[in-house]
């Protein structure tokens, strides 16, 4: 086995063959994901001054691994960290093996040299590279969320707690007493207009503000709106999905997201609401109707709210899963 570095923009066949046959990968893996981010890496206070950097492993003639890294001096990040990202890897297929993980790690501290240290974070449980290093290691573990959708909205529905259910019919309720008119709309691989990941954006901020009691900047508006790599993704790459409840014609809620490679997982890194329209419990409104829209006109069984347990995530159905953070 040999380990070369090679230019990001030389590797996207090598990358996408990989990317396409590894089933436990997420999108912010793929090759158009993280273009994006190297594009804006140095836009970030946490990774001002990093280098990106693209290592290819052949096993004899075949690429069987590409490990993508950022690095300042002697840390190494595995690319796609020290943003918002939700789950991070390395590129390789589903047929790697125990024993090319050990040859690849050892041929990557050879090539770093002595007193360097892989910050190797987000790596989630269901990836065999977590796997590989489950019983070696004594990871840091964090929560992330997915409610796993069946076949039938109603049967979804009917898998709500009672009380959810009632918050539901009551807001719906509420706002035909008042004569407010919602919906919601779901797109799948549609772009998103500057117009309207603006206003998206503004939810999000105002939403923000009110959790951390204090105003969003001038200056993180603008690079969250500009080059932000999952304001930039979510709207643009092929595989996105964006789902807005409007009431009213305004937005009152929304998520954003992507659609891993098997298009059976829709992993949301956003999802904001308008408390000005909390009475109407939007974000139940919103996750239930985009459910319904997934299950009816997608393969989709996976709504993967990413990293945090909040409490609405398990009332809406949600199980916990895990990430991992390991330093070598």
């Amino acid at each position: 086995m040999r380990l070369t570095e090679e230019a990001f923009s030389s590797i996207e066949d090598i990358w996408d063959d990989l990317y396409q046959n590894n089933s436990h990968i997420s999108p912010y893996m793929s090759y158009s994901f993280q273009k994006t981010y190297k594009r804006y890496l140095w836009l970030g206070s946490k990774r001002f001054g990093m280098q990106y950097l693209c290592y290819v492993v052949y096993d004899g003639a075949e690429a069987i691994a590409i490990i993508p890294l950022i690095r300042r001096r002697n840390d190494y990040y595995l690319a796609g960290d020290l943003c918002a990202t939700g789950y991070l890897d390395c590129i390789y297929s589903d047929q790697i093996t125990d024993r090319q993980m050990e040859e690849i790690e050892k041929l990557l501290k050879e090539k770093a040299g002595a007193g360097t240290k892989f910050h190797l974070n987000k790596l989630n449980q269901s990836s065999l590279l977590m796997q590989h290093y489950a019983s070696r290691v004594s990871p840091e573990r964090a929560t992330c969320v997915s409610i796993s959708l069946p076949d039938s909205y109603d049967d979804y529905f009917a898998s709500l707690s009672k009380s959810v259910r009632q918050n539901v019919r009551t807001a719906k309720n509420r706002m035909q007493r008042e004569g407010k008119e919602w919906n919601v709309e779901t797109t799948v691989g549609v772009p998103v207009s500057w117009s309207l990941s603006k206003q998206l954006l503004e939810v999000y901020n105002k939403r923000l503000e009110k959790r951390d009691g204090k105003k969003v900047g001038a200056i993180t508006r603008y690079v969250r709106e500009h080059f932000n790599p999952i304001t930039l993704a979510a709207s643009h790459m092929k595989d996105n999905i964006v789902s807005i409840l409007y009431i009213d014609g305004r937005i009152a809620a929304f998520m954003m997201g992507l659609i891993d490679n098997r298009e059976r997982t829709a992993l949301i890194p956003r999802l904001a609401i308008d408390s000005d329209y909390s009475v109407y419990c939007p974000g139940f409104l919103l996750v239930c109707e985009a459910s319904r829209f997934l299950i009816a006109h997608t393969q989709v069984r996976n709504l993967d709210l990413s990293r945090g347990d909040e409490q609405y995530k398990y009332s809406l159905g949600g199980t916990e899963h895990f990430n991992y953070s390991i330093v070598l």
